[in-house]
């Protein structure tokens, strides 16, 4: 796929209402390039406000990772009041899969959820326990 029509087809998505993180993720690539795109096109891309509880629904991977991020979200603001940068080093991952996973648009893997679970002094069965979420990880097998 020519790099014209990988911007034809992101633009034409977007048009469509999909979100950026939603393409990003179906294409492999990244957010800021999607975003990139689409700003350069000069259509309309959503504001992000700092320190805001994600908007997960519009943007989530499913509804157990939706979870996850909202509790960590939760958790760093409210009890530890730890600033992004610092997290993102306890954990081990960029602050851009942060902000993602805060908002529910990141898969996470097992190591991460037990470094985030370590950092937050809580256990992984802690973060990964439904609830009230409709959600089966056998689902589609």
């Amino acid at each position: 796929m020519s790099n014209i029509s990988a911007k034809e087809e992101i633009l034409t998505r977007i048009r469509a209402g999909e979100t950026i993180c939603q393409i990003a993720d179906s294409r492999g690539c990244s957010y800021e390039y999607v975003y990139g795109i689409v700003k350069g096109a000069g259509l309309p891309v959503p504001k992000r406000r700092r320190g805001t509880t994600p908007d997960i629904e519009a943007q989530a991977v499913d509804a157990l990772h939706a979870q996850i991020g909202r509790d960590m979200f939760d958790r760093r603001n409210k009890y530890d009041c730890v600033p992004y940068a610092e997290f993102a080093r306890q954990i081990g991952m960029s602050m851009t899969n942060l902000i993602r996973a805060e908002s529910g648009c990141h898969k996470f893997t097992l190591w991460e959820l037990q470094r985030i679970a370590k950092v937050l002094d809580v256990t992984v069965a802690e973060l990964t326990t439904e609830r009230n979420v409709k959600f089966s990880p056998l689902e589609g097998k």
